[in-house]
């Protein structure tokens, strides 16, 4: 199961991951990213880090597992020249693949945001659309907060990484 955990960074690049679930961010990120652009905050999926999904992609993209799969798509479908120099492409996209780290003010500000409207309007979160209620992305919240104002004191930076 995929999941988004907070992943706090100090200053020395040593890591602590905040081990908990946080399935309404997970499951209604696309939802939360629109109320946030209209709020005018900053995305929630900017937050979001894929790089081990990405350093995965890339295993099995030089593996003998991989070559085995494009030999045989060449074999019934043709095209070797144009799959090989497509699989080149994609190696090379996911070589090389950084983590990237953001003040953790800025998604406090944006679950601040989230907070504030989802609280006057509960009824804006269509929960038939989500794979999760509105309760979940507000005990997200509530988890993140005292976390991130925790981060800033101590001048961390964060992201939400997700997770396979």
């Amino acid at each position: 199961m995929m999941t988004l955990w907070l992943i706090l960074r100090d200053r020395d690049g040593n890591e602590t991951a905040v081990e908990e679930d946080l399935p309404g961010f997970f499951f209604a990120e696309e939802t939360l990213d629109d109320q946030c652009d209209v709020l005018g905050v900053t995305r929630i999926s900017e937050f979001v880090d894929s790089t081990e999904l990405v350093e995965d992609m890339d295993g099995f993209l030089h593996s003998d597992e991989f070559d085995a799969v494009l030999a045989d798509f060449i074999e019934e479908n043709g095209h070797a020249e144009e799959m090989q120099a497509l699989a080149e492409e994609m190696r090379a996209e996911h070589d090389g693949v950084e983590a990237e780290w953001h003040d953790p003010q800025g998604l406090l500000r944006s679950i601040h945001a989230l907070r504030e409207h989802y609280t006057a309007h509960p009824d804006s979160f269509d929960e038939d659309l989500e794979a999760c209620g509105l309760e979940d992305v507000l005990d997200d919240i509530n988890l993140l907060e005292p976390v991130l104002q925790q981060a800033i004191a101590n001048g961390q930076s964060v992201h939400l990484r997700l997770l396979s």
